[in-house]
């Protein structure tokens, strides 16, 4: 790479047209993080759209990660957007693999809740995907953050008395699905050297009037006398 060579910093217009070039670069990437600090709304529309082309692949690069992490905390809403929608379909892949379950992990933090909660059904609503992402060694991170955003949610909404989201699926919803596929497979999540960490995360404090799923569990491990 010529910049490399010469130590001269490129201008926003000769950068354009190798944004995904440069993220993949150990230097690079830094020097695409700078400009985005620092870019108006019309030169981050740019990198964003340039990155957005191959956001999965940077998700999952070694440098490219901390570009897309950056872009999602500087972009506009609306750009941020954009680059949350790319993540569509691809969660599981992303949780699961070194990189991008720390890109994963950033979205959630970021993302508007109706893209955020959309995102978040591809890991919690389908029991297979929830259990394969608790037994994965990057995935079971990303399973208790999650956990413990949407608890916190949860509480803060009952203790406001306000009704769930007007939007599918619910926060409320996405909880009661990883609660019952914890209830399903509550003793083989339990042993697992990873997944057990997703069973302590979503008992969280052991409230037995929380859902039918967590008083289920509780009974089988407490049974009354």
């Amino acid at each position: 790479v010529e910049y490399r060579a010469s130590g001269r910093r490129p201008s926003m217009e000769e950068l354009a047209g190798h944004v995904v070039e440069f993220s993949r670069d150990a230097h690079g990437s830094r020097f695409v993080q700078f400009k985005m600090e620092t870019a108006s709304v019309m030169e981050k529309q740019t990198l964003v759209d340039e990155v957005a082309v191959d956001a999965i692949g940077l998700m999952q690069d070694t440098f490219g990660n901390y570009v897309l992490q950056n872009f999602l905390e500087h972009a506009t809403e609306d750009q941020r957007y954009t680059l949350g929608r790319t993540m569509k379909g691809h969660m599981v892949q992303l949780s699961s693999q070194a990189h991008g379950c720390r890109v994963v992990q950033r979205a959630i933090l970021l993302l508007p809740r109706p893209l955020r909660n959309e995102l978040l059904a591809e890991l919690l609503m389908q029991p297979d995907d929830t259990s394969r992402c608790a037994r994965n060694s990057h995935a079971t991170h990303v399973m208790q953050k999650v956990v413990n955003l949407i608890v916190e949610e949860e509480r803060e909404r009952l203790c406001n008395n306000e009704p769930p989201e007007s939007f599918l699926p619910t926060t409320e919803g996405l909880l009661r699905a990883v609660e019952r596929a914890v209830e399903t497979e509550f003793v083989a999540m339990g042993v697992h050297p990873h997944a057990y960490r997703l069973v302590l995360t979503v008992m969280d404090d052991c409230d037995p009037d929380r859902s039918p799923a967590m008083r289920h569990v509780l009974n089988e491990v407490l049974p009354e006398n």
